[in-house]
């Protein structure tokens, strides 16, 4: 059973992170992160590990007539030391596929992300989370060009910090989660090139941009099925993602 408490400096992290997400998104371009939702359904019991699986597909478009998709698989396991903090670990690996003119384009993304979550307030139908977000993200990309045998290949990698908001609103047999994140992504790249008449390979830094991604968890409590989307549209970029999760909890 859920405990009821009411504690005005606990609600006030809430408010105060609400706050600096909008004032984040004030000055900041929004930018699509190919991820899974932050976070997911943590129990809070003392001793407790939760763990979810989730497959996620993407389609990346464009208004300059190029696209592409994937199928990322990711792994997240939760432990709780206290009733009202838990520290998340996600690892997340896939493909991506795409079209570009004059060109085929295929990717290996490999995330890690570290989140510890606060739970500042709790009722019995309501859950309002705090989190920070510390990740690694690399991709490795394949670049062949349709008139010439030259071959591109990169390495990208970011250091992604973060934090975010959360509310797991209890519905019935449903649990619903909006959530909201800001990312500041950073890193570098390394290019290669292979095929005759190929130019030299390139490396430099990635500067720095923040992104901000507003979306929503689903999960059906008598499974522990969840299902959560995204759709985003800057600029000429448009980005809808749809996963599928499974959560389960076991004692340590």
């Amino acid at each position: 059973m859920y405990k009821r408490w009411w504690k005005p400096a606990n609600l006030f992290l809430v408010f105060f992170f609400f706050s600096t997400l909008a004032g984040a998104t004030a000055d900041t371009e929004f930018q699509f992160t190919i991820a899974p939702p932050p976070v997911g359904y943590p129990v809070f019991d003392q001793g407790q590990t939760t763990h979810s699986l989730r497959g996620t597909y993407i389609n990346i478009s464009t208004d300059e007539d190029w696209s592409f998709d994937g199928l990322l698989g990711s792994y997240s396991k939760q432990e709780s030391p206290s009733s009202d903090l838990s520290f998340q670990q996600t690892f997340t690996g896939g493909i991506l596929r795409g079209d570009l003119p004059g060109a085929d384009l295929t990717g290996l993304p490999l995330l890690y992300d570290f989140t510890p979550i606060l739970r500042p307030y709790h009722q019995d139908n309501l859950d309002l989370l705090v989190f920070g977000v510390l990740g690694g993200h690399a991709t490795f990309f394949v670049l062949d060009m349709d008139d010439s045998d030259m071959t591109m290949q990169m390495l990208n990698y970011l250091l992604v910090p973060g934090g975010g908001v959360q509310a797991n609103i209890l519905l019935s047999d449903f649990i619903l989660s909006p959530f909201g994140v800001y990312r500041y992504s950073f890193g570098g790249y390394i290019t290669e090139y292979s095929g005759d008449d190929s130019p030299d390979g390139d490396s430099g830094s990635i500067d720095g941009y923040g992104s901000v991604i507003f979306g929503f968890d689903l999960l059906y409590r008598p499974l522990n099925l969840s299902l959560s989307s995204i759709v985003q549209h800057e600029k000429d970029v448009t980005v809808f993602t749809i996963s599928l999760g499974y959560s389960f909890t076991r004692s340590r």
